[in-house]
């Protein structure tokens, strides 16, 4: 038997293929103030207006010091408000102790006192989350 033998295809030659390399880069920044360069470019196009970049940083950093300012006195007036509030269920629970009226004096004063020992703790919590965030985005 004879044996029928196929004959050998060539590789088929394709026209060589273009490539079209491209390389894309970016760059970013996070600030007030833009780099630089960027500003040294402002001022090119629009005489004055680096300084006005300039004021509106500034007067953005007055504004936002001043909120947390605000933010500060609230938080202080809030914390006094408690505290009063507190002392005053606590004498008010010695009170009714005193006065014969034991059940009404212990659960305010297990009321109030939870209600310091919870807002301690929780403020303390919130403090930890708040410290560990800020650390976390630095």
């Amino acid at each position: 038997m004879a044996k029928k033998s196929t004959p050998i295809k060539k590789p088929e030659t394709q026209p060589q293929q273009k490539i079209d390399v491209r390389q894309i880069s970016a760059q970013m920044y996070s600030g007030p103030l833009p780099l630089p360069e960027q500003l040294e470019q402002y001022e090119n196009v629009l005489p004055g207006a680096a300084d006005r970049i300039f004021k509106m940083a500034e007067y953005e950093q007055d504004a936002r010091i001043k909120r947390f300012q605000k933010e500060s006195k609230r938080k202080n007036r809030l914390s006094f408000y408690a505290f009063v509030i507190i002392i005053s269920a606590l004498a008010g629970g010695i009170f009714l102790s005193f006065e014969g009226k034991s059940v009404a004096g212990i659960v305010s004063l297990i009321g109030s006192l939870s209600a310091l020992i919870g807002t301690y703790y929780y403020g303390n919590k919130r403090g930890e989350i708040k410290e560990r965030d800020t650390l976390n985005d630095e």
